[in-house]
């Protein structure tokens, strides 16, 4: 018998068990998110980003950090743009040389406030935008197959450990994944009920997507073939000739990118409008030598089975088996309709084809703007077998309420077993690889990305705050975290921090960074392998190791002679 999915779609969500799903989800997600926000030091573009903020708003001068566009950085700058007692006050010659990355770091480090507060109430701004793209993606998937898939989809992304990692952190990639959600939600709407109001709401968020990051590029590519499907299944459905349904695709991808071009244009003041082809420009040309790390390899050039393996090895296994389910379950449940596909799939499968060619492989956070739409496919798996049926019934609308916050539960254990700090950002598919081991296969932000000077100064709290030897990989300064130190090589720091004394008589420990443990930057990738080999004493939240060398006098020789002297590299 055929389940009509349709008919409880609009009045089981309002039932209480749903009503406390929603709460429960969102507060998890808040919690989880602003406990990372709250301990994790800076990671290695935040304060650059926060900066340029900043300045946009107190100089109308979008002169630092134009490789990305203005929008996100606006949005995380105001709590501080609000603060009186911050002025704005760029060494010149700093400013006139365009150093971002100098500025960013006095700014966070020597502002008569708080780094840890600055910081944080910037990444608030981004753990909000991270609960409107869980409420959408619940919205869109409910809407799409029914109340179930809406729970469903609410709960797989508030628990998901990447998503808060991102909202948590400074990260464009969330913001462009909230604005390309909404785009493909607001259009599927149109495309079921049109209304003027949505379609201008779509080219406000193409807009925003890509007054947040260039690769918002990819999200507007895939509009092509996007509204020429849709414009040519409402054509056939009207028996509208071809040369009708082509002209109506053409005017709404216009009039899409028109309402876009003056979101971009209002994000840069208008007048400065120029300055979106030049950063565009710059990122296209630039000629940095990226590394990427992929299986124990560096490479400059990338592979196009990156992304493919990072999904695997990132994405919690339950959402990867959902959504394998819901493609290959056709038949089950509400079944897929092209439309359906061209607006969850489509969108989604170009933006990985895209991330995957371009040889970019800085992690998992670069196919973030594809997720959401995964999510939504996968939580078709509600839709599968009786369970829609059920879910008119009194108790199988507690049901459907009940097992999600099962599993809301058991990722707050989870959550709360982290004995060193947050792990989300370090998070790895269990089924597949140990938290421990993901070091061997990923690297750069999917595991360290300079956020565990946190983590490592509660360990070191707990010892009686004994000076180490640290190879820190970022450019937050571990002194304003309480850690004394000896520096090893590393990568980033523009301000070296005074150097510790190490007592002989005390455990004499080294904390090397994950990235510097690889080598990725570092002119010898091979320079903590000697340390590679042997069992830390602990892997704190994932991101630094550290070892115990007092009983080892030939390791602790080595490690004294790479820190005689240190120039840090950038």
């Amino acid at each position: 018998m055929k389940i009509d999915v349709d008919t409880p779609a609009r009045t089981w969500p309002l039932n209480l068990g749903f009503g406390v799903l929603v709460i429960s989800a969102l507060t998890f997600f808040c919690w989880r998110a602003d406990r990372l926000a709250g301990t994790a030091s800076a990671t290695f573009d935040e304060a650059a980003h926060l900066y340029a903020g900043f300045s946009y708003w107190r100089s109308a001068d979008f002169r630092l950090n134009s490789e990305h566009p203005p929008l996100l950085k606006l949005l995380w700058a105001i709590p501080a743009a609000l603060r009186s007692e911050l002025e704005f006050a760029p060494r010149d010659d700093w400013w006139q040389a365009r150093e971002q990355w100098r500025l960013g770091e006095t700014f966070l480090y020597d502002s008569p406030v708080a780094p840890a507060l600055l910081l944080l109430e910037a990444r608030r701004v981004n753990i909000a935008l991270a609960v409107l793209l869980i409420a959408l993606v619940a919205l869109w998937a409910g809407r799409t197959w029914g109340p179930c898939a809406g729970a469903l989809a609410l709960t797989l992304a508030a628990v998901d450990p990447n998503l808060a990692a991102y909202a948590a952190l400074l990260s464009m990639d969330l913001g462009l994944a909230l604005f390309a959600t909404a785009l493909c939600a607001l259009l599927a709407e149109q495309a079921r009920a049109p209304a003027r109001w949505k379609f201008a709401l779509a080219g406000v968020a193409l807009g925003a997507a890509a007054a947040s990051k260039f690769s918002a590029l990819a999200v507007a590519a895939a509009l092509l073939p996007t509204i020429a499907i849709w414009s040519t299944l409402e054509g056939r459905a009207r028996a509208t000739p071809l040369r009708t349904t082509t002209s109506i695709a053409s005017t709404r991808l216009v009039r899409l990118l028109l309402i876009a071009a003056v979101v971009v244009s209002v994000s840069y003041l208008v007048v400065h409008t120029a300055d979106w082809p030049a950063g565009l420009k710059q990122q296209l040309v630039r000629d940095d030598a990226d590394r990427f790390y992929l299986d124990g390899i560096i490479s400059a050039h990338g592979w196009l089975r990156y992304f493919p393996e990072a999904i695997a090895l990132k994405t919690p296994p339950l959402t990867l088996l959902l959504l394998l389910g819901s493609l290959v379950a056709l038949r089950q449940g509400r079944r897929w309709t092209l439309l359906d596909a061209t607006f969850v799939l489509l969108p989604a499968g170009l933006f990985l084809i895209a991330a995957m060619a371009s040889g970019i492989d800085l992690g998992w956070r670069i196919i973030l703007p594809a997720y959401p739409a995964l999510i939504v496919a996968a939580s078709r798996c509600a839709t599968l077998g009786q369970v829609q049926a059920a879910a008119v019934t009194p108790r199988g609308r507690w049901l459907a309420a009940a097992v999600p916050a099962l599993l809301l539960g058991g990722c707050l254990v989870s959550a709360l077993d982290a004995r060193h700090g947050p792990v989300e950002l370090g998070y790895s598919d269990p089924l597949l690889v140990d938290r421990g081991r993901l070091q061997r296969h990923l690297g750069d932000a999917n595991v360290d990305w300079g956020q565990g000077l946190g983590a490592l100064h509660q360990f070191l709290q707990a010892r009686g705050d004994p000076a180490i030897y640290l190879s820190y990989f970022g450019n937050a300064r571990p002194a304003a975290h309480g850690i004394r130190s000896v520096e090893l090589p590393g990568y980033g720091q523009w301000q070296r921090g005074p150097a510790a004394a190490i007592d002989p008589l005390q455990p004499i420990l080294v904390a090397v960074s994950v990235t510097n443990l690889q080598g990725i930057y570092l002119a010898e990738p091979e320079t903590y392998r000697f340390l590679d080999q042997r069992p830390p004493l602990s892997r704190l939240d994932g991101s630094i190791w550290i070892w115990d060398v007092s009983a080892d006098v030939e390791t602790r020789l080595r490690v004294q002679e790479l820190a005689q002297p240190v120039t840090p590299t950038f």
